[in-house]
């Protein structure tokens, strides 16, 4: 008698602890994202208005869990993203060379004066502002993260005056094991490798000053422990040159689409990932 009743409120704790994750989750008002290539569904023209995959990307799918759907803003939507963008102001070498964060940010709050509290606003950048930085712009890492964290501690503070009040940010991969560094000498591999974890390191301690709660993904491990095991995830292996060169047209069975960006199937998990900790994070 006493294992049955330890089993009911077992079940019963169970139940209610998921319609409390259940119920704050679905009380999000609306979506909106600020980013670069990985989060862009369509804003940047390089792709004829399509995510940067072999389908649909993270921002499509995580909508989809709320049964909502995204369209990019240029097109009268929710996500501001950009393929390209950095933390500042620049998306260097794009259609439109002015897309980073910062005008994101400044954008959309031109067309949003006072933010809806119940949505969610979903930050994730960073990748060019390294690759760039150390590539071609001749920066040391140190700079390259101390910006960075600088842009982003700016927007999420101006998010939140404006009224959001559920923020999300998510951190850098580490870079240096995408198909791109992996065309790397080893040195700059190592450079690459150890200025995005520089970069994480510094936007953490700077959103801990801003004085209001910040929700963190932690993307990072997600895609070492991806790499590190792909047929855990239901990879075959990270990537492959026919289908990174977009000679293969079935790319589901690997993780990277090109030399940046997942596949749909890895944008899958990212999305499922990404729920998990928001509703985790009441």
């Amino acid at each position: 008698m006493h294992n049955k009743n330890k089993l009911i409120r077992l079940v019963v704790l169970s139940i209610s602890l998921i319609f409390s994750q259940l119920s704050w989750a679905q009380s999000f008002s609306d979506f909106y994202f600020f980013g670069d290539s990985l989060s862009d569904v369509g804003n940047n023209p390089e792709l004829g208005h399509k995510p940067y995959s072999d389908g649909a990307n993270w921002v499509q799918f995580f909508t989809k869990i709320f049964g909502q759907t995204v369209t990019y803003s240029d097109n009268g939507g929710n996500d501001y993203a950009y393929g390209g963008a950095q933390t500042d102001t620049s998306s260097p070498g794009k259609a439109a060379g002015n897309r980073g964060l910062q005008s994101q940010a400044a954008v959309f709050l031109t067309q949003h004066q006072h933010l809806d509290p119940a949505a969610l606003y979903v930050i994730w950048i960073g990748a060019n502002d390294v690759f760039n930085g150390i590539l071609k712009q001749g920066k040391t890492p140190t700079d390259i993260a101390n910006q960075g964290a600088n842009n982003i501690t700016e927007v999420l503070v101006k998010l939140h005056d404006a009224g959001a009040k559920y923020l999300v940010l998510g951190n850098l991969t580490d870079l240096a094991e995408t198909p791109l560094g992996h065309t790397l000498s080893p040195q700059v591999q190592q450079v690459i490798s150890s200025t995005a974890a520089l970069f994480n390191a510094k936007v953490l301690a700077a959103i801990k000053t801003v004085g209001f709660p910040v929700i963190t993904i932690d993307y990072y491990s997600l895609f070492n422990a991806i790499v590190r095991d792909p047929s855990h995830y239901g990879f075959t292996h990270s990537y492959t040159e026919q289908c990174i060169k977009h000679q293969n047209s079935i790319c589901q069975e690997y993780i990277f689409w090109d030399n940046l960006h997942p596949t749909e199937a890895a944008y899958k998990i990212v999305a499922d990932y990404t729920y998990k900790a928001v509703t985790a994070a009441d």
